[in-house]
């Protein structure tokens, strides 16, 4: 870990006076140990748009300095944010793998015809916008005029207070965020009793590894909540755990449990702890995911600082203000690992399935996508959008849907299953979607075919 530099008083205070004076008037001056304090009685008299103008540069140097310090160093969650961006919501693309299909020399008007690539947006426009309130003039006058060593510590207090409540409230965010998304079902949960002690931790691990080579060996559908066929290589694997299993076993058996070292992970921003009431009230633990789940990005010039005069205490005050996107990709792998006892549906209406162009119609040789668009948990308990589906009513073998993906292949032959009743004379193939976490709860669609 690089050493943090040693910044002296004289040093901050002639940096920002270097920049003030370029475009202020009049001149400030230069200081040194000696003449540190009566420095104070300059700025005190100096015009109203220098004071303003220097306060604002030693805000804003004093944020920067820690920003890109503990941001490389220190913060758990710097994997987790991407770069800056100018827009205020960012629009995600992933292209699916095509599908081709080989030339069929019982039917020459298939020759090269494949399925067209699946495309998915995502549209991320969450935005947090946050002021925070730094000290007036008069305090950093007052620090000044205390002396070199008083007006450092000063600083510093004021530089890591102000980054720990930017940090920490990101922090919230990202929680908040995680557990608005289990509770929409959209990602994938597995339920395993929490580690308690070495045995329950390999068995964790037998676990982890299994879905984590998957992710690394081959493209995956079934768990991303798009459906679409991804890959995560190892060294892009980011781990969440809380800080009770942390506490129960050693770090040495946690990391073992994860095939790396512990410190080595945490220093890479790899291993995230969390407290130990975790998220979504408790029920998530522990996770696995890909680190482009997560798309946090601050607008390009933020933060920045702000100043006004405040008429009601008679003060120049300065507001930290800060704009930040915070989305998570549902493209990307990730697993959940949830207590058991807080997975449960609803007793009914658990599941609805609808199509992507909101049409319950088809015509022969469409690409029809369905998808879950809900599932109903039961009271104080959580449960997700992935399962398998497949299809009954068809009558041509090239008819099939994507289990994972829920891509129905209609073929230009496809004659349906006569519907009954009011429906006579009309054609279906009915769609079936089965729960991962419990396959006595399925969901229908009908579609109809225009025939």
């Amino acid at each position: 870990m690089a050493k943090r530099k040693v910044v002296t008083g004289s040093g901050i205070i002639n940096t920002i006076v270097n920049a003030v004076n370029k475009v202020a008037e009049p001149q400030l001056p230069f200081v040194d140990k000696q003449s540190f304090k009566d420095f104070a009685k300059t700025l005190a008299t100096a015009p109203d748009s220098v004071q303003n103008l220097f306060l604002e540069s030693l805000s804003n140097l004093g944020f920067l300095q820690k920003f890109v310090q503990m941001r490389e160093y220190e913060s758990y969650f710097r994997r987790l944010y991407g770069e800056d961006i100018l827009q205020e919501q960012l629009v995600l693309y992933c292209v699916d793998r095509i599908k081709a299909r080989s030339f069929d020399p019982e039917d020459t008007t298939r020759f090269l015809e494949s399925h067209p690539p699946r495309v998915g947006s995502e549209i991320i426009q969450s935005v947090l916008r946050r002021q925070y309130q730094l000290s007036t003039l008069e305090d950093i006058i007052s620090a000044i005029g205390q002396g070199e060593s008083y007006f450092v510590t000063f600083y510093d207090s004021a530089v890591t207070a102000m980054w720990n409540s930017y940090e920490y409230d990101n922090l919230l965010t990202i929680k908040e965020m995680i557990t608005e998304q289990v509770k929409e079902g959209n990602l994938r949960l597995f339920p395993l009793a929490k580690p308690t002690d070495q045995t329950t931790v390999l068995a964790m691990k037998v676990e982890v590894d299994t879905i984590t080579a998957d992710w690394e060996s081959e493209l995956n559908r079934g768990y991303n909540l798009a459906g679409f066929a991804t890959h995560t290589p190892e060294s892009e694997l980011i781990y969440l755990f809380n800080n009770r299993i942390m506490s129960l076993n050693s770090n040495y058996n946690l990391a073992w449990s994860y095939n790396k070292e512990y410190l080595d992970l945490k220093k890479d921003g790899r291993a995230i702890s969390m407290k130990s009431d975790g998220l979504a009230d408790g029920a998530i633990y522990a996770a696995v995911f890909d680190s482009a789940a997560f798309e946090i990005h601050n607008r390009v010039g933020h933060p920045r600082v702000t100043g006004f005069f405040n008429p009601g205490t008679l003060e120049n005050e300065r507001i930290l203000t800060c704009f930040t996107i915070f989305g998570m990709n549902l493209f990307a792998n990730s697993i959940w690992f949830i207590d058991p006892t807080k997975v449960g549906f609803a007793a009914s209406n658990y599941a609805t399935l609808d199509t992507r162009d909101g049409s319950a119609n088809a015509n022969l040789g469409e690409i029809k996508e369905i998808y879950v668009k809900s599932v109903k948990a039961a009271t104080g308990k959580y449960v997700d959008k992935f399962g398998k589906f497949s299809i009954t009513g068809n009558t041509s073998n090239d008819t099939y849907i994507d289990e994972d993906s829920g891509e129905l292949y209609i073929a230009k032959d496809e004659e349906g299953t006569e519907g009954t009743g009011a429906d006579a004379g009309s054609y279906f193939i009915t769609v079936t979607w089965t729960s991962h976490l419990d396959n006595t709860k399925t969901a229908t669609k009908a579609i109809k075919l225009n025939v």
